[in-house]
């Protein structure tokens, strides 16, 4: 389960450092289910320039 959990820690800082390159919005929802457990990130981004 601990490592489950790194994997989930490392995708969403992963995802979390593209969405910061990025130069237009874009919305993300990613869902993991690791046994009984669902985990779920919803990322947004919008540029307000």
């Amino acid at each position: 389960m601990t490592r489950n959990l790194l994997i989930l820690a490392v995708i969403i800082a992963m995802t979390v450092l593209v969405f910061a390159r990025m130069e237009h919005g874009s919305l993300c929802e990613m869902r993991l289910h690791v046994g009984k457990v669902e985990f779920a990130a919803l990322l947004n981004y919008e540029d307000r320039s």
